[in-house]
This record gives C-alpha cells, sequence and structure tokens, in this order.
C-alpha cells in the first residue's frame, strides 16, 4: 500500500496546478453543445495545397488500414468500438482526406462526412473527444479549401464541434494536444466569417503565441523530446502558415513572424535528430511512419537549413552537434552518424511520452541502421507497452532489473533519471562525451550510472561504468540491432555485424561478459519484426566496447 501511494505521489507531485483541476472539470463536467447557427464562409484568396500527403488509410466504403490493422466500421454506430482506442482516434481524424490520392475516393469521402454526422451525436466518447475534434476540423476545412463542395449538414457540424472545442480544451493535458486544440481553433475561426468565429480565432492564436513559448527549446526542440511528435508539431506550424496565405494576414503579423523564426530551428533539429535513411531517431515514443518525413517537411517548408552554428569539428575526422536545451548530441564520423541522449526524460509537468531512455544511443554505418532502440508499436495499456517504455528496451544499462526513470501505466513517470556531469571534450582527432543520471538512487542512494564514449573517424568506444558503495551490483548494458543486421559470432568477445549496404563493423568487448539474444523492432504502429540484440554483463560495475568499421 506504502509502495502505491508512494507511485501516485511521485507522479502527481511535478503537475501543475491547471492540470489537477482542469483534470478534475474534463472528467466530471461537460457543456452541453450549442445549436448550430448558419455562419457565413470567409472569402480565401487561393485554394489549399497539400504538400505532404498522408499514406492511404481508406481502402472500401467504411473500410480502413491504420496502425497496420484492417478494420470495417458497420452501420450501428460503431466509430469507437471493435479496436484499440488510439486505432479509433485516428479513424476520427479523417486523414484519407488529404492523403495521396485522394480525388479517387472522393464519392467515399463524401458518404463518410455524412456518415459521421448522422452516426456521433455531440459529446460522444472519442468522436467528440477534443484531440480527435481537432484533427479532424482541420482536415474538414483543408477538404472544403481544396474545392470540394459541402456535405449537407458539414458546415453546421464544423461550427457545432468548434463551439465545444472551444469550451472543452485539454488543459489538463498541455503540450502537444493543446496546441492541437488552438490549430483547430485558428482554422475555423478563419475559415468562417462572424462574431464568433472571430473569438475562436483569437482564442487559437492567443493559445498558439504561448504554447510556442513554453514549447519550442532555444535549440528548436518540441520539449517533450520525441523526434515523432516533434516533426507534427513542425507540420502544425507549416500548415499555420499555408492558412495565413489562404485567408490573407489571419495569423497577424505577431504569431506570422514567431512561427517564420521558429520553423527554421525546428527544420534543423530534425535534421539533426534524424538518420542518413532520412527518417526519425526513436527516442521516447517515436516509430517511423507515424509522422510526416524530414524530406516532405523540407518540401513544404521551401529551406534547406544547414547546421552552421550548431555543428563544431575539428580537421575532417569527426562533426560535433550539441542540442543544449534538448539533451542530444549528434556525431558524423567517417561513414557514420551516431545520436547521443543525455537528456532529460521531458518536461517534468509532462512526461506522457518518455522513456526510461537515458543515456541510450542509436547509430548507423553508411546508410544503414546499425544500433537502434526499439521503438513504440502501441499505447495500450498493458505488459507490451510497459516493456516498450523500459531501459531494457534501450540502448543503455539496467541495473538489478530497475529502469532508471519509473515508468508506469501508459503515460505515466514517477520517480525520473536527471542527466549529471555532462562533459564534452573535442580534440582534433577524437571527441569524448561523458554524463551520469540519478535513476538508480531508488537502489541505493550513492548509486550513480555513468557512460563516455570516445568517437574517432572510424570507431566508437562506450565505457558504463557504476559508482556505488557495493562491491557488485548486477548490471546489464543492451545493444539493440536493426532487423536487417546480419550478426556473426566470431569469437566470445568478437562479434562481426554486416549492413544491407556491404559495410562491416566489429564489435569488440575490452570488459564484459556477452551473449546475443533475440528481440523485436517497431517498424511501426502495430508491426514489429524480430531482431537481435547484444546483451553485455558488467564484471566489476563495468564494461568496455570498442565498435570499429570499414568505409
Amino acid at each position: 500500500m506504502l509502495a502505491k501511494v508512494n507511485l501516485y505521489w511521485q507522479t502527481i507531485r511535478y503537475l501543475r496546478p491547471v492540470q489537477f483541476y482542469r483534470r478534475l472539470w474534463f472528467k466530471t463536467y461537460r457543456r452541453r453543445p450549442r445549436t448550430p447557427k448558419q455562419l457565413t464562409r470567409a472569402k480565401a484568396s487561393s485554394t489549399w495545397q497539400q504538400t505532404y500527403a498522408p499514406p492511404q488509410s481508406m481502402f472500401g466504403p467504411r473500410s480502413f488500414r491504420l496502425l497496420n490493422r484492417q478494420h470495417t466500421l458497420d452501420t450501428n454506430c460503431n466509430w469507437v468500438r471493435g479496436e484499440a482506442a488510439l486505432w479509433h482516434y485516428q479513424v476520427n481524424y479523417f486523414d484519407d482526406l488529404l492523403a495521396t490520392d485522394a480525388v479517387s475516393r472522393k464519392l467515399w469521402h463524401r458518404a463518410l462526412i455524412q456518415s459521421w454526422i448522422r452516426e456521433n451525436q455531440p459529446g460522444t466518447r472519442v468522436s467528440w473527444d477534443p484531440y480527435p475534434i481537432s484533427l479532424r476540423l482541420v482536415n474538414w476545412v483543408k477538404w472544403l479549401l481544396q474545392g470540394n463542395d459541402e456535405v449537407p449538414g458539414m458546415i453546421a457540424s464544423i461550427e457545432q464541434q468548434a463551439c465545444w472545442l472551444s469550451r472543452n480544451l485539454e488543459w489538463h493535458l498541455l503540450g502537444n494536444h493543446l496546441l492541437a486544440n488552438a490549430k483547430a481553433l485558428i482554422f475555423v475561426g478563419a475559415f468562417f466569417d462572424t462574431k464568433r468565429s472571430k473569438n475562436w480565432l483569437a482564442q487559437g492564436i492567443a493559445i498558439v503565441q504561448a504554447q510556442l513559448r513554453e514549447q519550442i527549446l532555444d535549440d528548436g526542440g518540441h520539449f517533450e523530446l520525441s523526434p515523432m511528435y516533434h516533426s507534427i508539431m513542425l507540420a502544425d506550424l507549416l500548415d499555420l502558415l499555408q492558412l495565413d496565405c489562404c485567408f490573407a494576414g489571419c495569423l497577424g503579423v505577431k504569431l506570422r513572424q514567431q512561427i517564420e523564426a521558429i520553423v527554421p530551428k525546428m527544420l534543423t533539429w530534425l535534421e539533426v535528430m534524424s538518420h542518413p535513411d532520412g527518417e526519425i531517431s526513436y527516442f521516447n515514443d517515436a516509430v517511423a511512419g507515424a509522422a510526416p518525413s524530414l524530406s516532405s517537411l523540407r518540401k513544404a517548408s521551401s529551406m534547406k537549413q544547414s547546421m552552421r552554428g550548431l555543428s563544431q569539428g575539428l580537421g575532417q575526422n569527426y562533426t560535433l552537434t550539441h542540442l543544449p536545451e534538448s539533451g542530444y548530441i549528434a556525431l558524423n564520423l567517417n561513414n557514420a552518424k551516431v545520436i547521443l541522449d543525455v537528456a532529460r526524460i521531458g518536461p517534468d509537468y509532462l512526461p506522457g511520452h518518455a522513456h526510461a531512455d537515458t543515456l541510450s544511443f542509436e547509430m548507423s554505418l553508411g546508410p544503414d541502421r546499425l544500433f537502434v532502440n526499439t521503438g513504440t508499436s502501441t499505447y495500450e495499456p498493458g505488459a507490451e507497452r510497459l516493456a516498450e517504455r523500459a531501459t531494457a528496451a534501450h540502448n543503455t544499462v539496467v541495473v538489478n532489473n530497475s529502469n532508471s526513470s519509473q515508468v508506469w501505466s501508459s503515460f505515466r513517470v514517477a520517480g525520473r533519471a536527471y542527466p549529471l556531469d555532462l562533459s564534452i571534450e573535442q580534440q582534433p582527432k577524437e571527441a569524448i562525451i561523458s554524463c551520469g543520471h540519478t535513476g538508480y538512487q531508488t537502489l541505493s542512494r550513492d548509486l550513480r550510472h555513468y557512460r563516455e564514449w570516445r568517437a574517432n573517424a572510424n570507431s566508437l568506444q562506450i565505457i558504463d561504468r557504476l559508482t556505488t558503495s557495493a562491491k557488485q551490483i548486477p548490471a546489464v548494458a543492451y545493444y539493440y540491432l536493426h532487423p536487417d543486421i546480419v550478426v556473426t559470432q566470431l569469437a566470445p568477445n568478437l562479434i562481426s555485424l554486416a549492413t544491407l549496404s556491404g559495410l562491416q563493423a566489429l564489435l569488440q568487448l575490452g570488459v564484459g561478459k556477452l551473449s546475443v539474444t533475440d528481440s523485436k523492432y517497431a517498424l511501426g504502429f502495430g508491426n514489429k519484426v524480430l531482431a537481435k540484440c547484444l546483451r553485455i554483463s558488467l564484471v566489476n560495475n563495468r564494461v568496455e566496447v570498442n565498435i570499429t568499421w570499414n568505409n
């Protein structure tokens, strides 16, 4: 009982007051939807140009493939039954309206919009939750701005959903949810030309201005420290800039200038946190295919940013890019890229998408991923979600089978690891980065995990050590390999790693005991494949790994 009380206390003690009282309000009080009025549409000066199209998700009049699961909605109002909660959130977004080759499914889309209006009464859970409303409103407005004719009842439904959203904003969640709410208010506020719509527009603009100052860090990163959600937030800001072109000046000078200053920094951050294959790294909740790609965002922004001012290197051996506010470091070596996590798990009051991945890293060799975190395949509560957030699912050290941060439920964190003693030393031919964290002090007050990376043109040495008064404490370092890597054990302490493109790396142990085990890797939500993992036991509270590669 005491342990459970402590778990809850360590979880809620960081929350902001607004998260307490708004959560209580959100759970117990929901205002009745207003009767829709006949709203006047504002005149757009241009049509909507969808610069990045999501993949097709609709394969029949009511058949969808989302999160790698196929499901057909019957005619018995089952928009919220039969699949996982995230699946039903996604079907309520109406992303297929703007998807690849959407024009060929126009009749399906019109029928789907009409059936949604008919089958989802105002206030229905999931369908009328603020987040699905926010994404649906944006997609419906974009679809209309593309020149599609209104579906009967659609305008009235947009107005009713906007009224509901404006009075049920997700202040209890904050973060990316609140920004999505505000974006939707700006879209519908600009789309109509009435006193009520002007209020929505002003409300959305005020929230976005304040939240951008809060959520976008000085190095350009989104403060939840997930490359996936960072990509989503960047896409949202690019959408707002295009809306300001469709309805000339609707954002106002101040917000437009604020967004224009932020977008280049966010794009640069995403480039730093992406691999040579163009896809994001897997830190915190992140998986490929769930957000617009780097190339599509670069195209939408019409910018090609360099990392000037962020990257530092001596000679031609390497460049080092430090994102100090986010807490990530990228090393570009000879035919290799390494991304290091020396970050906090995220904002203390909003760790819902955090993993216990402190001091983890990822690495690509040539165009291929080599060492990977295992990724995110589900948000459903249960053993799989807990396992994917656990320290043992990342390229770092697990002490005594414990997590470095106390992740629990689907989106909860109690005790959390804090980085300490970060040091970055750059020499002409070698970069040395070292950092520790406090995550295991619940096991022993003086216990700390320290990791050191030593990188030069064609090698990376990783040294882990535990500082503690205990003589020996059981600990394991995990090194997860991408599914495409061919693993050959040449000796008890020597492993050959071959990539699809023909490059080879050798991993040799200086200290530690190595075994090769099976693991799983998330290719997307609902899609995991077999891979290999190197499991290295610490000896005398220490492990030393040496990785070398050819050109």
